[in-house]
């Protein structure tokens, strides 16, 4: 299965993308860690939602005022069978 990302940000070294009105982590690596793909959790920030992004919180506006075009396309691996949990 191929997941495609039309739309995302740069933050702190990290790439993030738009997949369904969801943020995700995109997969990268920092220094020797390597950082794989990541549904990022809906919290409140204020009395808005918003996002964790490097430790810091921003509602779901600033993030959108960020977003630009990144055409990005990762495949995902779904068969439990035959990959270790």
């Amino acid at each position: 299965m191929k997941m495609r990302f039309k739309y995302g940000f740069d933050w702190g070294g990290f790439q993030y993308g738009w997949k369904n009105h969801e943020l995700y982590r995109l997969p990268s690596t920092s220094g020797s860690k390597s950082y794989g793909l990541k549904k990022l959790s809906l919290i409140k920030v204020g009395n808005v939602d918003g996002y964790h992004i490097k430790r810091q919180k921003f509602t779901v506006q600033q993030l959108k005022d960020k977003t630009t075009s990144i055409e990005k396309e990762y495949d995902i691996i779904k068969d439990t069978k035959d990959v270790p949990a």
